[in-house]
């Protein structure tokens, strides 16, 4: 006569295993533990493969949105199947009021040279802000008249690690194109170059050129 499973999981007249509970249920005995372990060594796999893809794509470009207050830039990873957003360290960007400044007792107003200047500006919120002062305005040449092909962006950087006065940082973009929303870009792009100089606790030098795509610094 064939036995019957109880409510208590024990066959009647006899003790059970959780081996034979899983030949009387249909599966093969260990096939759970198998299956278990091998969910247990895909979850650590996948770790490792993220813990890789971070390795290997943080600090590169990712999407990046512009706008008041805090703005950090976001990386798309997708590992082993799966997409992941990571934020880059705090970066407070094109703000009204500096918070490097608040956090030190002070009103915080970052000043420009005038009222049509962009409000282009960065900091970490705890060590450093910069700010466009004046810009984009024409390169004046040797001859009297004005360079050609050739507009200056005026910054203003303070780093706790340097003094509190603001020293100022020359930046020549070399190939500004015709449009205003290039040249804003492209300022952009240079504040975003500046502040990464500043995050590693360097003094900015006095003039960069900037072809775009990269800050290169000048004598003089």
């Amino acid at each position: 006569m064939a036995r019957v499973p109880t409510p208590s999981g024990q066959l009647a007249g006899r003790q059970t295993t959780p081996a034979r509970a899983e030949a009387f249920a249909g599966v093969a005995p260990g096939r759970r533990q198998r299956e278990s372990r091998a969910r247990e060594a895909g979850a650590r796999a996948s770790g490792d493969q993220f813990d890789e893809g971070v390795r290997r794509h943080v600090g590169r470009p990712g999407v990046r949105s512009r706008g008041r207050g805090y703005d950090g830039d976001v990386l798309r990873i997708e590992v082993a199947g799966r997409c992941y957003l990571l934020y880059s360290p705090l970066m407070f960007k094109n703000f009204d009021i500096c918070p490097h400044c608040k956090a030190k007792g002070l009103p915080g107003t970052l000043w420009r040279l005038k009222l049509e200047t962009p409000v282009i500006n960065r900091s970490d919120g705890s060590r450093f802000h910069l700010g466009l002062f004046s810009g984009a305005e024409y390169v004046p040449a040797p001859s009297g008249g004005i360079a050609g092909n050739r507009l200056l962006g005026d910054f203003r950087c303070v780093h706790d690690g340097f003094g509190d006065s603001a020293s100022p940082s020359i930046v020549v973009l070399t190939n500004p194109g015709d449009s205003h929303e290039g040249v804003r870009r492209q300022l952009e792009e240079a504040a975003d170059q500046l502040a990464e100089v500043l995050q590693r606790n360097v003094r900015p030098s006095q003039r960069y050129d900037f072809d775009g795509v990269a800050l290169e610094a000048r004598a003089g």
